[in-house]
């Protein structure tokens, strides 16, 4: 099982359902919105998480989810007394999935951007990801303005 840094406690579980769950009943769509007593009377939540992000979500070495993501998402299913599916999802078709009904919610690593809030609502994060920059030892960075003289290469 994944451990993480940040302590996490039953106290703060309804919060963090809270959050999570406000993301799928604020829609700028036409979606339908899966409340707390749909997803209990279901007896499932389908949860959408990427399994691409270390340590976030990932396949463990017995091929099942593991990571913050997934931990968070089976606190929410506790809570809410439902056992948890687990939807593998991309960072293109998460949202998709969720607008169309195929999660009912989502737990992803994902960047807040005014496009995506125009689909969906987004809640509080839980964490957060540092930008940090790496260099040689020998490379004279003190701050931004020194990073122009450098090809610096980035993820997508």
């Amino acid at each position: 099982m994944f451990k993480t840094a940040l302590p996490l406690s039953r106290s703060n579980v309804p919060g963090v359902f809270a959050a999570a769950l406000l993301a799928t009943t604020l829609f700028a769509t036409t979606a339908l919105a899966i409340t707390p007593e749909e997803l209990k009377a279901k007896g499932t939540a389908t949860i959408g998480v990427q399994m691409d992000q270390f340590p976030w979500g990932f396949i463990d070495q017995n091929g099942q989810n593991d990571g913050f993501d997934i931990e968070i998402a089976k606190l929410i299913a506790k809570e809410l007394g439902v056992e948890v599916k687990f939807e593998r999802i991309t960072g293109q078709n998460r949202i998709p999935l969720l607008v169309n009904g195929n999660v009912d919610f989502l737990v992803p690593s994902m960047t807040i951007t005014e496009e995506r809030a125009k689909v969906i609502q987004y809640v509080i994060p839980y964490s957060s990801n540092d930008i940090t920059v790496w260099a040689k030892k020998d490379a004279a960075i003190k701050g931004n303005d020194d990073l122009g003289k450098y090809v610096i290469g980035v993820n997508r």
